[in-house]
């Protein structure tokens, strides 16, 4: 038995989020996909046939354009509906910091589940991800 699938999906450019709206954060492209289970058409990881059980899965995104008291947020979502999420305001003294949000958890997945990862700001106008510094990786442990 081994730990596959493993996926770690990347950006390849920045992308804009609205004011106080939940996106959907677009990977376009994997460093590693050993189950073709990652759809870039869609940024989401499918658990596929044969490989239901418990899975660690990560999000980070990294927001540069924060002032004092904004909210960003990384949102999980399961099947589309929320199941973890971050809460971070930025309370630096200076504006424009980059706010670096994460979530891990460990869930059981069965053959099917589709998750997925969204942001949410309140800035007061758009603001743009940093690709670099967002990615959604995860894989299934085993033994657990």
């Amino acid at each position: 038995m081994s730990n596959t699938p493993i996926f770690e999906a990347t950006k390849s450019a920045t992308q804009s989020f609205a004011n106080n709206t939940t996106v959907k954060i677009t990977f376009d492209g994997t460093n590693i996909d050993t189950d073709n289970a990652f759809n870039t058409t869609d940024s989401t990881f499918v658990v596929p046939a044969g490989k239901a059980g418990k899975y660690y899965i990560a999000g980070n995104v990294d927001m540069p354009g924060c002032d004092d008291g904004e909210l960003v947020q990384l949102q999980m979502n399961k099947n589309n509906s929320l199941i973890q999420q971050s809460l971070e305001r930025e309370h630096a003294s200076a504006g424009n910091q980059g706010k670096k949000v994460r979530v891990s958890v460990i869930l059981d997945l069965a053959v099917g589940d589709a998750i997925d990862f969204r942001c949410f700001q309140n800035s007061g106008g758009a603001q743009n991800i940093d690709q670099t510094e967002t990615f959604f990786r995860g894989f299934r442990l085993i033994g657990a």
